[in-house]
């Protein structure tokens, strides 16, 4: 039940009322109290208002069973979850569990690790809050052979990972590591019970650097973690400000939320955004944003843009057929010229969702800004141009869309009065 209220925190900028949690979950006031304070001690800022509820302020930049359930949102892995404040190792763990039947797709997560496995038995002690150290457990209906293919298969899913979170760009270094810059941020370990012809179980290990500032000298020059490659760094200003999630909301005129979005790397901030957290923060715009320009750039120059001015292109088409063929179709007046014509504009509208998707999913609008703004361009321009750019594509689809309504109703219509 914890993960379940924790997720509905974090989904909801509003207040979510103790009456309403009881009802779903079918518990009294008072469980729901408890779950709260266990939030609570474990770093979650909520607020609780009489008469209103309970609301998220802020989540801790910590890993807990909550914190991943809470986020889990998949068919099979990840479903059950078994979480240590500390281990010897997450590998250890998930073959005891292997022998003992447990689940397919359980995944064993630890904040410490006391006896850490790499290859070749290299074993070395994992941090607390320095990465994060997980295990999943799989039965494979596969041989023996063709196992070495699931720690391919954990690499792309672990490179993919970092890249859509961090926007960091990902490499594999065959057969085990991921790279950033030339540097390993990531190790996999494979570990398997066979038999001669068929798997028992496999446990893939993975190590991900996330916090680290420093490594020994014999492995500095080529390991690093996310924290030293990433760029983004809003959170760490807001932190050395002392300044809630909700109060840096306040003065960006944002909702907490998006500010939860742009730590975590699911949405960038807008140019304008972008100037108020300079200021705020004290420092020029080119030292918060270091590093992303030129991810900006390639994003714009990446194979989604591609598919954007494919789709872009094939709306153009069917928007300028629907424009001329809309007079004659119209002056047929049979239902096949109407209906004809209403699929046309439907697909206009089809496409043009579709673009304004892929713009949307990769911040498209906002790099092109960003980069202007950066380029030289003044905040006052690149706010009429997007203004200017919003009203004639708004104006076209609200046309063809009353006009699609329009021929259907007066189809419906013709249809009611021939019938009397």
């Amino acid at each position: 039940m914890k993960s379940e209220i924790l997720r509905l925190l974090k989904e909801n900028d509003t207040y979510i009322s103790g009456q309403q949690l009881c009802e779903q979950f079918q518990v009294s006031r008072t469980a729901i109290w408890k779950v709260i304070d266990q939030l609570k001690k474990e770093g979650y800022q909520i607020e609780a208002v009489r008469n209103k509820g309970y609301r998220l302020i802020e989540s801790p930049d910590v890993m807990s069973k909550a914190e991943i359930d809470s986020l889990v949102d998949t068919k099979w892995a990840g479903k059950n979850v078994i979480y240590y404040d500390e281990t010897d190792s997450t590998n250890n763990r998930a073959k005891e569990a292997g022998n003992n039947k447990e689940p397919h797709g359980t995944l064993f997560v630890a904040d410490m690790q006391m006896a850490g496995k790499g290859r070749r038995g290299r074993v070395w002690k994992s941090p607390s809050g320095s990465s994060i150290y997980m295990t999943i457990l799989l039965y494979p209906d596969i041989p023996p052979v063709k196992a070495p293919q699931l720690t391919l298969i954990m690499a792309i899913a672990v490179a993919e990972g970092i890249r859509e979170v961090t926007g960091l760009e990902t490499k594999i270094k065959w057969p085990n590591d991921i790279v950033v810059n030339g540097k390993k941020i990531c190790g996999i370990l494979t570990e398997m019970s066979t038999e001669i012809d068929y798997i028992n179980h496999v446990v893939i290990g993975v190590g991900i650097n996330v916090n680290q500032d420093t490594f020994p000298d014999d492995i500095k020059e080529t390991a690093s973690s996310l924290k030293m490659e990433l760029g983004k760094q809003i959170k760490k200003y807001r932190q050395e400000l002392q300044l809630s999630q909700e109060e840096l909301a306040d003065h960006v005129y944002v909702s907490r939320q998006t500010i939860s979005n742009w730590e975590n790397d699911k949405s960038y901030p807008d140019v304008t955004s972008l100037v108020l957290l300079s200021e705020i923060f004290q420092i020029s715009l080119d030292k918060l944003i270091k590093g992303d320009i030129d991810t900006m750039k390639e994003v714009i120059k990446q194979e989604e843009i591609k598919k954007l001015n494919h789709y872009g292109a094939i709306y153009t088409v069917f928007l300028v057929i629907a424009v001329i063929s809309a007079a004659p179709l119209f002056y047929i007046g049979n239902k096949w010229a109407l209906i004809l014509w209403c699929v046309i504009a439907l697909a206009a509208m089809y496409f043009a969702a579709k673009v304004e998707r892929i713009k949307k999913d990769n911040d498209v609008q906002t790099y092109k800004e960003i980069v202007a703004f950066c380029e030289g361009k003044r905040l006052d321009e690149i706010q009429s141009a997007r203004e200017y750019g919003k009203r004639p594509y708004q104006k076209v689809l609200w046309f063809i869309g009353s006009a699609a309504v329009g021929a259907i109703v007066s189809y419906v219509l013709s249809l009611l009065l021939q019938s009397f």
